[in-house]
C-alpha cells in the first residue's frame, strides 16, 4: 500500500538504515529480529511526524502522506524531511517550497502526497485560492495513480476549503464523497475526519439534528481509530451543539461523557475543557454556586497544566458569576487577575473586556476618572483590532463617564461615534440606549433640538422593542430640556408621560423625580394647587425610596411654591430641612442655593443679621464653586440689606 494517513510512516532515516541493513546480505536466521528493529524505528519516526506536523492536523483534523520516507530517492526523502522540520517551526513558504521541489522527482502516488502538503502550507500562509489548486492536482493525480486514500484525502481538504469560502453546497458535496470512499477502505481516521467536517457544517447551517447525528458518528469512529483524546473534543462539540439547540440538560450531559472519557485517557486538558463548559451550563440554568465551584475546578485543571490562555478566560468568567451574586469586589479581583493574565498571553480581546467592566465597577463606585481611564484603553484595543460592537460598547461607556464628570461638551463625541457604529451594525437595542445617553449629554450642553432629537429616536425605538423604561427614561429627560427651554407646558406633558409610565413599571425612585419635575413646571405655569401636590407627593416618595437628593430638591421647589403662597414659615421650615440633607450629602451647590433662598427669605422678613449671614455664607460657597456671577447675586442681595455698606464679593 504506497498512502497512509496521519504520518504513520518510516522516516528517511529509517529507509537509510534499511538499505545499509539489506546491502549487508544479514542472514535469513537475523531477518525476523532486523523486521522487529525496523519496526520499532519506524513507531519512533512516526511519533516524530505526528509532533512535528501536529500543526496541519489540527488545522485539517487529518494529514495524507504518501510513503515518502520509504522512497527509493534519497534526495526526495531527504527534501520531504526538510520540509517537515520547517513545517514544525511554522515556516510555512519554506516548507512548501521544499515539497514542491521534491515533487518535481517524485513517483506519482508521491506527487499526490507532496501536493497535498503544499496545498495546507498555501491554507496556513492565508492563499485559499492557490490551495484549492493543489488539492485538485493533487485529487487527479492520486485518481490517475489509482491511489484511493489519496483521492479520499485530497476530496476532504477540498471541502474544507469550500466551507472556509462559504461555499458550503460545495463542501457538503466533497465531504461526504470523501466520507463514502473512506468508509468502503476502512480509513478509520480519514472517516472520522469527514464525520467532524460535516458536524462542523451542518452547525453552520444550523441544522442541528443533523449536527448531532455527525457528532455522534465522529465520536464512534474516533473511539474505533483509537484517537480518544479527539473524541473528548467530539464529545465538547456535541454539547455545544445542544446548548445552541437550547438542550442544556442534554448538553451538559454530553460534556460529562466527554469529561468521563477524559479522566480514563489522563487528558488533562480535555477533563479542564469539559468542566469549564458544565460549569458555564450551570451557570446559563441559574445555578450559580455550582457553576462557581466546577469553573473554579477546571481553573485549577489549567492551572496543573499551566495553560495562562484559559485560566484568564475562567477568571474573567467567575468574575461575571460573583457579580451577578451581588459581590462586585469580588468580580473586580477576579478581573484584575484575568487581566494580568490576558496582558502576559496577548490575548487583547479579554483584555479589553476586562478593562471594561472594571470601568462599569469604577462608575458605580464614583471612580469616575479611574473608570474614563479604564474606558480609554478598552476603546483603544477594540479599535486597533476593529471590533466594532465592542468598540461601541466602550464608546457609550465614555460617554457616560464624562457625562458623569460634567464634561457633557466631551460626551456627546465618544456617544455620537457609538450611534454610528450601532446604526451601521444594524443593532437597534444599543441604538436605543446610546440615543438616550448622547440626548442627556446634548441637553446639558445647551443642545436642545439635537437633544429632543435624539431622545424622541430612543422613545420610537423603546416602543418598537417594546421597552416601557427605557421609553419613560427618555421622556424624563425631555421634561428636563423643555425645562432649561423654559417651555413649561412641554416639561409638564413630558413629566407626566413619563410618571404614568414608571407608575406601570412600579418605578417608585423615578416616579419621585417626575412628580418634582411636574411640580415644578406647575409652578411656573401658576398651577400653585397642582404644583404642591405633586411635590409633596414626590417628596414623600423620595423619602420612602431614601433618595435624599431628590427630597432635597423637592423641599427647595416647594419652597418657592409656599412662598408664592404666601406661606414663608412653611416655605423656610422647607428649606432648612434642604440645607440639612444637601449638607448631609456633601453637596456644596445645594447648600449654597438654599442659603440665598434662605437669605432672601429672612430679608423680606426683616430679619436683616440672619439674612446677612445666610448670605454671606452662599457667596462664600460660590466663590469655592468659582460660581461669580451667583456669588454676586448673593452680595448683592447682601448689600441691598438696611445698614449694609459697600459689600465686596469674596475671593
Amino acid at each position: 500500500m504506497i498512502a497512509a494517513v496521519v504520518t504513520g510512516l518510516l522516516a528517511a532515516m529509517v529507509a537509510g538504515a534499511a538499505g545499509w541493513l539489506l546491502g549487508r546480505r544479514v542472514a535469513a536466521s537475523r531477518a525476523t529480529g532486523l523486521e522487529r528493529r525496523l519496526a520499532l524505528l519506524e513507531d519512533e519516526a512516526g511519533r516524530k511526524y505526528r509532533e512535528r506536523l501536529a500543526g496541519l492536523k489540527r488545522r485539517l483534523g487529518f494529514v495524507y502522506l504518501d510513503g515518502l520516507p520509504a522512497a527509493a530517492d534519497r534526495d526526495v526523502a531527504d527534501m520531504f524531511e526538510a520540509g517537515t522540520r520547517y513545517a514544525s517551526q511554522a515556516e510555512w513558504d519554506k516548507a512548501g517550497e521544499r515539497w514542491s521541489k521534491a515533487r518535481a522527482r517524485a513517483g506519482p502516488a508521491e506527487a499526490a502526497a507532496l501536493r497535498f502538503l503544499c496545498g495546507v502550507c498555501r491554507l496556513f500562509l492565508s492563499q485559499p485560492g492557490e490551495a484549492r489548486a493543489e488539492f485538485e492536482a493533487a485529487l487527479d493525480a492520486s485518481r490517475e495513480a489509482r491511489d484511493q486514500a489519496g483521492t479520499a484525502a485530497s476530496l476532504l481538504a477540498l471541502g474544507a476549503v469550500a466551507a472556509e469560502q462559504g461555499e458550503s453546497r460545495e463542501s457538503g458535496r466533497r465531504i461526504e464523497e470523501a466520507l463514502r470512499l473512506s468508509r468502503g477502505l476502512g480509513l478509520g481516521e480519514l472517516q472520522a475526519a469527514a464525520l467532524v467536517r460535516l458536524a462542523g457544517l451542518a452547525d453552520a447551517q444550523e441544522d442541528f439534528d443533523r449536527a448531532l447525528v455527525f457528532h455522534r458518528q465522529a465520536v464512534q469512529a474516533l473511539q474505533a481509530a483509537g484517537d480518544r483524546v479527539a473524541a473528548v473534543r467530539q464529545y465538547g462539540a456535541a454539547g455545544e451543539t445542544l446548548v445552541r439547540k437550547g438542550e442544556l440538560d442534554k448538553a451538559r450531559a454530553a460534556h460529562e461523557d466527554g469529561l468521563l472519557l477524559a479522566r480514563q485517557v489522563k487528558d488533562r486538558a480535555g477533563e479542564a475543557e469539559r468542566l469549564a463548559s458544565i460549569g458555564l451550563i450551570h451557570r446559563a440554568q441559574g445555578d450559580a454556586a455550582r457553576a462557581l465551584e466546577v469553573i473554579e475546578r477546571a481553573f485549577h485543571s489549567y492551572e496543573e497544566i499551566h495553560q495562562n490562555g484559559p485560566m484568564a478566560r475562567l477568571l474573567y468568567e467567575l468574575s461575571l458569576i460573583h457579580e451577578e451574586r451581588g459581590e462586585p469586589d469580588a468580580a473586580q479581583e477576579y478581573r484584575e487577575r484575568s487581566l494580568a493574565l490576558a496582558r502576559k498571553t496577548g490575548e487583547r480581546w479579554l483584555q479589553a473586556r476586562n478593562l471594561e467592566q472594571m470601568a462599569e465597577h469604577c462608575l458605580s463606585q464614583g471612580a469616575l476618572e479611574q473608570g474614563l481611564a479604564l474606558f480609554e484603553e478598552a476603546a483603544a484595543i477594540d479599535r486597533e483590532d476593529k471590533r466594532k460592537r465592542d468598540l461601541c460598547h466602550d464608546l457609550t461607556g465614555l460617554g457616560r463617564a464624562l457625562f458623569r464628570l460634567s464634561r457633557g461638551d466631551e460626551a456627546t463625541r465618544p456617544l455620537a461615534e457609538a450611534l454610528a457604529l450601532s446604526e451601521e451594525l444594524s443593532d437597534q437595542r444599543a441604538e436605543m440606549w446610546v440615543s438616550l445617553f448622547l440626548g442627556e449629554a446634548q441637553g446639558v450642553s445647551g443642545l436642545a433640538d439635537d437633544a429632543l432629537r435624539s431622545l424622541e429616536r430612543t422613545q420610537v425605538l423603546a416602543r418598537k422593542a417594546g421597552e416601557d423604561g427605557v421609553q419613560a427614561a427618555a421622556l424624563a429627560e425631555a421634561a428636563l430640556v423643555y425645562s432649561r427651554q423654559q417651555d413649561w407646558s412641554a416639561a409638564a406633558a413630558s413629566a407626566q408621560a413619563a410618571f404614568e409610565l414608571h407608575r406601570k413599571l412600579g418605578d417608585r425612585l423615578a416616579q419621585a423625580r417626575d412628580l418634582v419635575e411636574l411640580g415644578v413646571a406647575f409652578g411656573r405655569l401658576s398651577r400653585l394647587d397642582d404644583a404642591r401636590a405633586r411635590l409633596e407627593d414626590g417628596l414623600r416618595l423620595a423619602h420612602e425610596e431614601d433618595d435624599p437628593e431628590m427630597e432635597a430638591r423637592a423641599l427647595f421647589e416647594l419652597a418657592a411654591v409656599n412662598t408664592s403662597w404666601g406661606d414663608a414659615a412653611r416655605a423656610r421650615e422647607n428649606l432648612q430641612r434642604s440645607l440639612q440633607l444637601r449638607e448631609a450629602e456633601g453637596d456644596m451647590r445645594g447648600q449654597a442655593d438654599c442659603l440665598l433662598a434662605l437669605g432672601r427669605l429672612l430679608a423680606a422678613a426683616g430679619a436683616k443679621d440672619e439674612a446677612r449671614s445666610r448670605l454671606d455664607q452662599a457667596a462664600r460657597l460660590y466663590v469655592r464653586l468659582d460660581d461669580r456671577e451667583r456669588a454676586a447675586d448673593a452680595t448683592r442681595a447682601m448689600a441691598g440689606l438696611p445698614g449694609s455698606g459697600g459689600v465686596q464679593i469674596i475671593g
